[in-house]
């Protein structure tokens, strides 16, 4: 599973996956999971993320997200192709156009945190931005299909 140094942030993470059986089985090798919920666990740590290749439902995903390495890390999640929005404010329209459907800025190690995203069916990428980390095997994809 997950190396040992990974402590208290590890156990924590754990203990989480363990209240929520049968809504993912995090596992240490490179298969595909399947989401039987609308949770997400993802782990970090240097140079992977757990699970790194997941298939889920369209609509509403609750990705809670833990750092269990020694290094700081986060988690951008990234759609095929950008998208444009448009919102208004008091100095007028402000349109913007992005490939980042959701992110989790950097966590300190031993921490954790929760993001909500609505996703439609693609291809998503899931990949630390922190420094290398990407390059280095902190990436992924997230599958979203109907059933």
């Amino acid at each position: 599973m997950f190396p040992a140094r990974a402590g208290r942030a590890f156990q924590g993470f754990c203990a989480l996956t363990a209240g929520l059986a049968g809504a993912l089985a995090v596992s240490a090798c490179g298969r595909t999971e399947a989401l039987g919920g609308r949770h997400l666990e993802v782990a970090l740590m240097e140079y992977r993320l757990r699970p790194a290749h997941v298939v889920a439902r369209p609509g509403r995903l609750v990705i809670t997200v833990a750092n269990v390495g020694a290094l700081p890390h986060d988690l951008v999640v990234s759609r095929a192709t950008a998208t444009t929005t448009t919102t208004t404010t008091p100095a007028g329209p402000v349109t913007a156009t992005s490939t980042v459907a959701a992110r989790v800025p950097n966590l300190a190690p031993g921490t954790a945190t929760t993001v909500t995203v609505d996703l439609a069916p693609g291809r998503y990428g899931l990949a630390s931005s922190v420094g290398a980390d990407a390059s280095l095997g902190a990436q992924g994809t997230l599958t979203v299909a109907r059933r």
